[in-house]
């Protein structure tokens, strides 16, 4: 259903009154049940969000926690196609890429490709190590409230 509604917003072909749904308001107007799984994707995010994915980290604000790195120096920014991410571990620089572009978008693609991971030689492996030991779960309960409640008893929300 999400990628649906992200393909035609993208389009511009959503039917009259499902312009600014959710997946809990499209269920809701269809009278049927919500997939509320992982986060709602057809909420904007903040770019952000995906600076740790292609480490196959994925945050989103519906989630009850966040990943986050604060022990590296990070830089994360838009390239046009996608965003750059480069991290500097102490043993060495990490650098990934990942792509969604408009006409990804308009196909209902709602997570961005992984273009480049950060191990590309064998040599990367110790700083990806450093990364991973270095990451932090913040507890986040208030974003499942959220979920929980404007999913409501249109579904179950599984985050």
């Amino acid at each position: 259903m999400d990628l649906w509604y992200i393909a035609n917003k993208a389009k511009g072909t959503l039917p009259q009154g499902f312009e600014n749904l959710n997946t809990v308001g499209i269920a809701r107007k269809l009278d049927f049940a919500c997939h509320a799984v992982r986060g709602d994707y057809t909420l904007p995010k903040p770019r952000e969000e995906l600076i740790l994915r292609g480490f196959g980290i994925d945050n989103h604000p519906d989630y009850p926690y966040r990943i986050e790195l604060n022990a590296f120096p990070v830089s994360f920014k838009a390239d046009g196609e996608g965003f750059k991410t480069v991290i500097r571990a102490p043993a060495g620089d990490l650098v990934c890429h990942i792509r969604q572009n408009a006409e990804m978008v308009k196909e209902g693609v709602s997570v961005p490709f992984v273009e480049s991971y950060p191990i590309r030689t064998p040599d990367d492996i110790e700083a990806v190590a450093q990364v991973f030991e270095a990451l932090e779960v913040v507890p986040m309960p208030q974003n499942y409230v959220k979920f929980r409640d404007r999913v409501g008893d249109s579904g179950v929300a599984v985050a």
